[in-house]
């Protein structure tokens, strides 16, 4: 009889902690974005339309109707924009350190940025040949995976 208790406690706490997860990502309205997000993607992507929105916690998943998608933070700061395939405007990637840019011209030529990531240590680049880069905050290389 114990034993069943116990295997009922951890189903229902199992039941609770899946309900409360999908409470975790919710769909809202680009309006509800933090005004600094709405001012980087109107600046960013001027005639792109919004195609949805998620908050997960203190921070925001947007996704934009010519594929490319966008991450903020609680402020609506950039930490992420995913071009998949696409490259990253150059007004994006203005935002970083000049060194960034101009070590990926440098040593791959025939690659375009696909994706930024803001991370705390600095920049992780993700290029069109699948290379994956991390740089310092100043732009010095890190770390290179492939």
């Amino acid at each position: 009889m114990k034993m069943k208790k116990i295997c009922f406690a951890w189903v229902w706490i199992f039941f609770l902690q899946t309900f409360t997860a999908c409470d975790r990502e919710k769909a809202i309205s680009e309006t509800q974005l933090p005004q600094a997000a709405r001012n980087f993607l109107n600046t960013h992507f001027p005639d792109v339309t919004v195609v949805s929105v998620f908050r997960e916690w203190d921070e925001y998943d947007v996704c934009l109707s010519n594929g490319f998608q966008a991450g903020f933070d609680r402020k609506g700061e950039w930490d992420c924009v995913n071009g998949i395939t696409q490259a990253v405007p150059q007004s994006i990637i203005a935002l970083i350190p000049a060194a960034v840019p101009a070590y990926l011209s440098a040593r791959f030529p025939d690659a375009i940025i696909v994706e930024i990531n803001r991370e705390t240590f600095g920049y992780d680049i993700e290029l069109s040949n699948g290379l994956d880069l991390e740089f310092s905050l100043t732009g010095n290389i890190r770390e290179i995976d492939d």
